[in-house]
């Protein structure tokens, strides 16, 4: 290898050149050629030995280290996460995708499949309105139409539903008010016959009750007698009323007493026989009554009240009437009263 500087051969080794003294370690060193080997100066010069040139061998410079490529990463596979294949059906695999139909329904109400009971509450409710002039079935139909209609409230039909609900409420308070004026008008009437029966009603005064019975019967009564009879010969209506004593009687033998006195007034009845007996009350006392009927169609109610009075303690009262006609004994009782 020659010097830089002077080119004259180099001995091996040297770190001057022998011809001209260059100092060789700082000549750049080639990667692709030998470099000499560069001595490491120190703080004083020395002295150039004149020796002959010797020829340094270069040596190989280490080599860089290749970089390798990176190899290609796998990624990971997550077949056990896989989810599992669908089961096509034959039938439906190739046919082409419907949407779903989705239904008209308001937000944040759901169907509930009572839409035909929304209908059934307006129309329900229209009737009731129709009917209003009869106040029982209207109660009815207000209470069906209102149950429907509440049931129905969040179907998609709730305009429907609401509107039967409301219709209902409307049925029914017409209804109330109808029955209540139904009730005034009959207590209105019940007054009114009251006091018109009360007029046509004549007062029978005894030591033992007061009593009234209709003004067109004749009254046969022996003065200071809790006994009397009243007929009406034209509608053949008859009271009869006796006060007797019966030694021991009590509200435990009132009835064997009764029947045996009923059955002497059948005996002497033209085909008399007894249609009912039980035992009952009259005016707040006990009683037993018995129910009498006749060949000729009339009828009548004969009582036994056990009642202790100035003159003895059986009551018997009888009413009978022709055939069609009432012949209970709610007239005389409503107006009578004990002394």
């Amino acid at each position: 290898m020659p010097c830089p500087n002077c080119h004259q051969p180099l001995t091996p080794g040297a770190t001057f050149c022998g011809n001209c003294g260059f100092k060789l370690d700082t000549v750049p060193v080639n990667p692709s050629t030998p470099q000499a080997a560069t001595p490491t100066p120190s703080s004083t010069p020395a002295a150039v030995p004149s020796v002959s040139p010797t020829v340094i061998t270069p040596q190989q410079p280490p080599q860089p280290a290749t970089p390798t490529e990176p190899s290609a990463v796998t990624p990971p596979q997550f077949s056990q996460f896989s989810p599992s294949p669908v089961p096509t059906d034959p039938l439906t695999e190739n046919a082409p995708f419907t949407p779903p139909q989705m239904a008209n329904v308001p937000i944040g109400k759901p169907p509930t499949g009572h839409g035909r009971l929304a209908i059934a509450a307006l129309v329900i409710g229209i009737v009731g309105i129709v009917c209003f002039w009869i106040p029982f079935l209207d109660a009815i139909l207000g209470i069906v139409a209102i149950v429907f209609g509440v049931v129905s409230l969040r179907s998609h039909r709730h305009g429907l539903a609401l509107t039967g609900t409301i219709l209902g409420s409307l049925v029914i308070l017409i209804s109330l008010v109808w029955i209540g004026w139904i009730g005034h008008i009959a207590s209105q009437q019940n007054k009114t016959n009251a006091n018109s029966s009360s007029a046509t009603l004549q007062t029978i005064s005894t030591p033992c009750y007061v009593a009234k019975i209709p003004k067109a019967m004749k009254l046969t009564q022996t003065a200071g007698s809790c006994t009397f009879q009243a007929t009406d010969v034209t509608s053949g209506e008859m009271y009869l009323v006796k006060v007797i004593s019966v030694p021991g009687l009590t509200t435990t033998n009132l009835p064997a007493g009764a029947q045996t006195d009923a059955r002497n007034v059948i005996n002497a009845t033209p085909g008399g026989t007894i249609a009912n007996e039980h035992s009952d009350s009259f005016v707040n006392n006990p009683a037993y009554t018995v129910t009498l009927t006749a060949s000729d169609g009339s009828a009548g109610t004969l009582d036994y009240v056990y009642k202790a009075t100035a003159q003895g303690d059986l009551v018997a009262i009888m009413h009978t009437q022709r055939s069609g006609k009432d012949y209970s004994l709610s007239t005389i009782e409503n107006n009578w009263s004990w002394r």
